[in-house]
């Protein structure tokens, strides 16, 4: 079955729309382009200079010494974080997604608010349940995330807010607790902070306490960025009864469910990079100097019907290639891709076990 998706209409999905430039940059929005852009030659762009970026390892980590915190991070994850891993944990996440559920039932019973009581708890109970984050350590996280956000929107940052002094503080304690009681199994944050304790190097350099800080932060904001990602598979499900019915009785089509979702709505509708080396843009055939900004859309890619037909359906049984950029691509790659599609995954679940396709919209 494919269903007609009618609930994003403001996302920008024309791929055929021939690049422009204005104050952000040269906006693209082909498969092919977008593809290029986040497979070559690119790194991303944050108007600000490291002075106005302070002590945010976001910025300070990636955008600087040539993004080589974020690719640490990078390769972090894929070691620590397999796909064996990662299915050793479902039942961890589905448990924690459970009490979220268990607690909405018994405080309003059949009927609750999508963002405030599902988006939002159900990624930060997760997150927490998975890598064994204190929910008093999460809380800390989550009011230093608020506070960076509340002058970072203005431009400036609090210069005495040492974000990466605090991440760097936690990350410590972490290994010290790990070595008093020993690595947990399948526990992603232990076995990074047992490894260095053992000395273990990545691409030739120690395991310090700004590599794992940054990745503590980098997956606790994942958790956070996961909320669009909820609202949009919780959007489909009630909004299109067919869908949940195909769900309901078939469950093995919700891996592809959820990797529709995110290609028709991805969590960024676009971001901004910075050309390293010229390239040339296949499908508008523009080239691009060193230095170019550039805006790549992946709504737009995401709906091109060269790569995907009919793309403005919504089709559980699509072809996994070519690969749709909802989560980026290559280096870009978001880091968090598997764990938030996990939380959807679980999200549903929990909400199809306790009422079916039997769901509608509050009046």
């Amino acid at each position: 079955m494919i269903v007609e998706i009618d609930i994003f209409e403001d996302l920008p999905t024309d791929a055929s729309r021939p690049p422009h430039e204005d104050d952000e940059g040269l906006h693209v929005y082909g498969y092919q382009d977008v593809s290029l852009v986040h497979r070559e030659g690119t790194q991303e762009f944050i108007p600000w200079d490291e002075a106005k970026a302070g002590s945010n390892p976001v910025f300070l980590g990636p955008w600087s010494q040539g993004g080589r915190i974020q690719e640490d991070t990078r390769s972090l994850l894929q070691w620590a974080m397999p796909a064996s891993v990662m299915g050793s944990m479902e039942p961890t996440a589905r448990e924690a997604a459970r009490t979220v559920f268990d607690e909405i039932v018994a405080d309003a019973g059949n009927q609750f608010e999508i963002y405030t009581q599902v988006a939002i708890p159900v990624p930060t109970v997760v997150t927490c349940a998975l890598f064994d984050i204190d929910p008093e350590v999460a809380a800390e996280l989550q009011r230093w995330m608020d506070e960076f956000n509340a002058t970072a929107s203005h431009g400036e940052i609090d210069p005495q807010f040492d974000l990466r002094a605090c991440l760097e503080d936690l990350a410590r304690e972490r290994r010290d607790l790990v070595a008093t009681r020993g690595a947990r199994p399948n526990n992603p944050f232990d076995a990074l902070c047992q490894a260095w304790i053992d000395g273990a190097t990545i691409d030739g350099r120690p395991l310090d306490a700004q590599v794992v800080g940054y990745l503590t932060y980098v997956l606790y904001a994942g958790s956070v960025d996961t909320t669009s990602a909820a609202i949009a598979i919780m959007e489909v499900l009630i909004s299109h009864f067919n869908v949940r019915t195909l769900l309901h009785d078939d469950p093995q089509l919700l891996r592809g469910a959820v990797s529709e979702v995110v290609r028709i709505y991805p969590p960024y509708e676009k971001k901004t990079v910075c050309a390293l080396e010229e390239m040339h843009l296949p499908d508008s055939g523009v080239t691009v100097a060193p230095g170019q900004l550039l805006v790549p859309h992946f709504a737009s890619a995401n709906h091109d019907p060269r790569y995907f037909p009919e793309p403005d359906t919504f089709n559980p049984r699509r072809p996994a290639n070519p690969h749709h950029l909802g989560f980026g691509l290559a280096h870009h790659y978001c880091l968090g891709a598997q764990l938030a599609s996990l939380m959807m995954r679980v999200t549903h679940e929990e909400i199809d076990r306790r009422f079916g396709p039997d769901i509608t919209r509050a009046p």
